[in-house]
């Protein structure tokens, strides 16, 4: 694709296009650099072109309209659903999102406004405030003509919503049990009463687990009374959880989280991304050269100590990695939460432990192998017990202790991890030397 577009025909571009879907040609933008993005989207049809745009996270999106012109810009912006242009408008320098905004009507301005209200990551921002509601009084055939007159098209009218006399969420119904159910039925009649709902303030990614969680197409966002004030819909919630296990993935390699393709990502946005945690670790990684300098004297003592340096850090800083992400990755998807922090440490012992045995028994055999005597083989033992069931217990409470205080728990990187492991193992096995040697 990348020596089509730059040999700038574009007819053998569009045969290179032509045949792939817009999520297959999305993922093709995300191959190429702004430039050659730029070609590649000013040869789709109209409407493709609004579909690859969708396709792809807002950030990138604020990108690829700086390389096209002020037209094509309005042009795009004008065609998105409301809740896309309020989550594109929130990436756009404050001029361009007035200009774009004076395209809009007084309406569509009022709704944008509304979603670009709520915190940043919430349902609010992530809803659309299209859907379709009735009164339990409306009838089956009432409901579809509603539908067949909102205007609207795909996730909007698959659920209608049944609302009381105060906009308060009652019930709902299924696109299928409408066009299954006697005409002159009241909604009332066939709806499912108390769905399930979230609130304008509830995580974005809270939220697209509970749609994921109960395989909704669509889930009912409320106010605090209750009122239906717009719907989250499947697409979007996948979307979420995309961007967040992406960004928990990246966390997790000590990096920060780039918010845009690897490959269209400029070498000075991915430096900026990884030098910080890079600094702080580097930083942090001094506390290991002060442990080394304060028992000197007793590695001056007993040269054989530091032979077995390496082999203790690593196994620490490994345990701690394999704890962490496995903790972190258990709270993304559910199966930890903050009441559990008593029995995942609990669990996370007694796994150290085991592990602790197994290693402690295979580094004494280790440093017998080496020639080395009986007590230092004593120390090497039991600092990898040690060091096995600290890395363990610090990368079990740790992630849980973050999430407590309303901290991404990726943040508790494995490079961090290793490095909090390493100083601490490190003054385990001086320490132990100093006192059994």
């Amino acid at each position: 694709m990348r020596s089509v577009v730059r040999s700038r025909d574009i007819e053998a571009v569009r045969a290179q296009l032509s045949g792939l879907g817009p999520n297959q040609i999305a993922d093709e933008l995300r191959r190429l650099d702004l430039i050659e993005q730029a070609v590649v989207f000013r040869t789709l049809a109209k409407d493709t072109a609004l579909d690859v745009f969708e396709s792809i996270d807002p950030p990138h999106q604020r990108r690829l309209l700086d390389s096209l012109t002020a037209d094509e810009v309005t042009d795009i912006f004008t065609q998105l659903d409301t809740d896309d242009r309020a989550r594109l408008l929130d990436e756009m320098p404050a001029k361009v999102a007035s200009r774009l905004l004076e395209q809009t009507s007084p309406t569509e301005r009022e709704q944008i406004a509304l979603l670009l209200g709520y915190p940043s990551e919430t349902a609010g921002r992530l809803m659309g405030p299209e859907y379709v509601s009735a009164t339990a009084t409306t009838t089956v055939e009432g409901a579809l003509h509603k539908i067949r007159t909102s205007g609207y098209d795909g996730d909007a009218i698959y659920v209608i919503y049944v609302l009381d006399d105060e906009r308060r969420l009652i019930g709902t119904v299924a696109l299928a049990d409408l066009v299954l159910g006697a005409p002159n039925s009241l909604l009332d009649e066939i709806m499912s009463v108390n769905p399930v709902r979230v609130s304008t303030i509830d995580d974005q990614e809270d939220v697209g687990r509970r749609v994921l969680g109960h395989g909704l197409l669509a889930v009912p966002v409320v106010d605090r009374e209750d009122r239906l004030v717009g719907v989250v819909a499947l697409d979007d919630a996948l979307d979420v959880l995309e961007r967040e296990e992406t960004e928990d993935v990246e966390r997790v390699g000590g990096a920060t989280p780039l918010d845009l393709p690897y490959l269209a990502a400029p070498v000075s946005h991915v430096f900026r991304a990884r030098i910080g945690w890079l600094l702080v670790l580097f930083v942090a990684e001094a506390l290991t050269g002060t442990v080394l300098r304060s028992f000197e004297a007793t590695l001056q003592a007993t040269v054989a100590l530091a032979f077995f340096v390496p082999l203790l850090i690593d196994t620490g800083g490994n345990v701690g990695s394999q704890t962490t992400t496995t903790v972190v990755r258990a709270m993304a998807i559910g199966d930890v939460r903050l009441t559990d922090l008593g029995r995942v440490v609990w669990k996370e012992l007694r796994v150290g432990l085991l592990l602790g045995a197994v290693m402690a028994a295979v580094g004494v055999i280790r440093a017998a192998t080496w020639g080395s005597g009986g007590d230092l083989a004593l120390v090497v033992g039991i600092s990898l017990m040690c060091i096995v069931l600290l890395a363990a217990i610090v990368g079990s409470i740790l992630p849980i202790v973050l999430k407590r205080f309303r901290l991404d728990p990726a943040v508790v990187s494995a490079p961090f991890i290793t490095t909090a492991v390493d100083g601490l193992g490190l003054l385990i096995y001086l320490g132990l030397a100093t006192v059994i040697l």
